[in-house]
Formats: structure tokens, C-alpha cells, sequence
């Protein structure tokens, strides 16, 4: 028998209306592949919906209701994972997600994947979601 393994994360949400910069911290399904499964619940909470890009951070905090915020990314050194959301309106790509993980060897982080839209890494890490292309092989090391 295998004993699960945590991977903690960070999420930090910035540039949301009528948020303030959130950075929550869940101690356990960091993983790409989990972090996508959460963020796609939170997009699509219906009470969260109403409210557009706002909602997604409203539809987190209520799906994700064991997270605990911390005042910056920077007091998770233990975390796994940590992803930056940025909602920024007008821009090319108003909803961007950007993830790192932790080195193997020594104490730094090394850019998973983005900036890149969220419907992107959705299609990329999400275990149920059809993909439009086939995932380069070199992209599984991510």
C-alpha cells in the first residue's frame, strides 16, 4: 500500500474587482492537475457566476472552504506549488494564470507553466477536459 503524498499550494488572486490581493493557502491537491480541478469548480459555481470575474475568487473561497489566507506567498515555504491568477480588465488576455514549483534541490521555484490564459491551463491540466491539440510529450514534466 502507498501512502498519499500532500503537495500544498498557494493561490494568489490579483486585480479582481472589489477584491483585495488574495493569496490562500491549501495544505493538500496543489498539483497541476488539482489546482485545475478547483479552478474549474470556481468558475463554475452558480452563485458565484452572477458576479463575472469577481465571482471566480468568490466561487474558490466557497469551494474551497478549508484554504487559509496568508498575508503573502512568501510565508508558505513549505508549499509545493503556488499559482498567480491575474484578472486584468482590457488587457490582450484578461484572465491569466501563471504556476511554479518547488525545486527538487535547494530552496527555489521553477516556472511550470504561463503567463497563459486560463482556459488554457485548464485544457492542459484538467484530468476531464477534451483537449483542441495533443499535449507535446515534453509537457508531462510539468
Amino acid at each position: 500500500m502507498f501512502a498519499a503524498v500532500a503537495t500544498c499550494a498557494v493561490f494568489s488572486f490579483l486585480g479582481f474587482p472589489d477584491w483585495a490581493p488574495l493569496h490562500l493557502y491549501l495544505g493538500d491537491g496543489g498539483y497541476p492537475a488539482a489546482a485545475a480541478l478547483r479552478l474549474a469548480a470556481a468558475s463554475t459555481d452558480r452563485d458565484a457566476m452572477a458576479f463575472g470575474a469577481a465571482g471566480l475568487v468568490a466561487g474558490f473561497l466557497r469551494c474551497q472552504r478549508q484554504g487559509e489566507p496568508v498575508p503573502s506567498p512568501a510565508d508558505c515555504a513549505e508549499c509545493d506549488y503556488r499559482y498567480l491568477i491575474v484578472y486584468r480588465l482590457g488587457g490582450t488576455c484578461p484572465l491569466r494564470i501563471s504556476a511554479w514549483g518547488r525545486e527538487l534541490e535547494g530552496p527555489g521555484w521553477k516556472r511550470r507553466c504561463g503567463p497563459m490564459p486560463m482556459e488554457a491551463f485548464l485544457r492542459r491540466f484538467h484530468p476531464c477536459r477534451p483537449l483542441k491539440k495533443p499535449i507535446p510529450q515534453e509537457a508531462w514534466s510539468a
